[in-house]
């Protein structure tokens, strides 16, 4: 199993196919397994690379909550595609996968040939909202720290929507987990969706209600977005309709040339 020495850390990752790159990151909880779905379809025409993100899976979990940030885990991925030789890829992610992939596109827009948005949203405008959110957050990391990894899976944090098995789930770090909720998942400013000038396809499962609305809001406000909604699919749509989530990237990635 292949790692890496990036930004201070050991990371795991795979790389799947020959072709042009494309990054997936990801949900809270998840590992690269996530997307086993895709890997012979979208690694048949493309260099399809995955990831465990900092503190999770396979990936070191450092014990120091300071290293834990948004800015961290999308300089692990820059540093990671420089470390395969990556020059430009096209960026995708699920969840807060997706909020990182956006993330990365601010950081390096030279390195993000276009984005996929799975299951996501823009971050939050309403300080209320976001307070409701930072508050789940920071109970979500009480539980962890105090109860760990084993009283998380049981725990209404952990419904079906990690889409993990449960044998994949006993290998995260709980303080890992904790230090990622407080530190990379809270307080996700608004992404300023229309200066992102990519070309941008928007997934998500028709009956993942939170990120349909948020889903639409992100496909009028990016310039170059397509979007998609997929039936049947809750918030891992690439996993309730692997076949068509597939059919749907794959034909996108041929329509802009990637």
């Amino acid at each position: 199993m292949p790692h890496a020495q990036v930004n201070g850390i050991n990371l795991y990752y795979e790389v799947h196919g020959f072709g042009p790159p494309l990054v997936l990151l990801h949900g809270y909880a998840g590992t690269a397994y996530s997307w086993s779905p895709q890997v012979s379809s979208l690694g048949r025409h493309h260099r399809l690379i995955l990831c465990d993100l900092r503190g999770h899976g396979r990936s070191e979990a450092p014990a120091d909550s300071e290293t834990y940030s948004v800015a961290a885990v999308t300089e692990d991925l820059r540093q990671l595609l420089a470390h395969l030789g990556v020059k430009q890829a096209v960026i995708g992610g699920l969840s807060v996968g997706g909020i990182l992939a956006m993330r990365f596109y601010e950081a390096h827009p030279d390195m993000t040939r276009a984005l996929i948005l799975c299951d996501t949203g823009p971050g939050y405008r309403n300080p209320e909202a976001m307070a409701e959110w930072d508050r789940r957050c920071s109970e979500r990391a009480k539980l962890l720290e105090e109860r760990g990894i084993e009283a998380f899976m049981e725990s209404a944090f952990a419904t079906d929507d990690y889409y993990t098995p449960r044998d994949l789930m006993r290998q995260h770090n709980a303080l890992g987990l904790a230090n990622f909720s407080k530190r990379v998942m809270a307080s996700p400013r608004m992404v300023a969706l229309e200066e992102i000038k990519v070309p941008t396809l928007v997934l998500c499962g028709s009956r993942d209600k939170p990120f349909v609305r948020a889903s639409y809001y992100m496909a009028q406000h990016i310039p170059a977005a397509t979007l998609a909604i997929i039936p049947k699919a809750g918030h891992a749509s690439n996993i309730d309709q692997p076949d068509l989530f597939n059919g749907l990237v794959g034909a996108w990635l041929e329509d802009i040339g990637a």
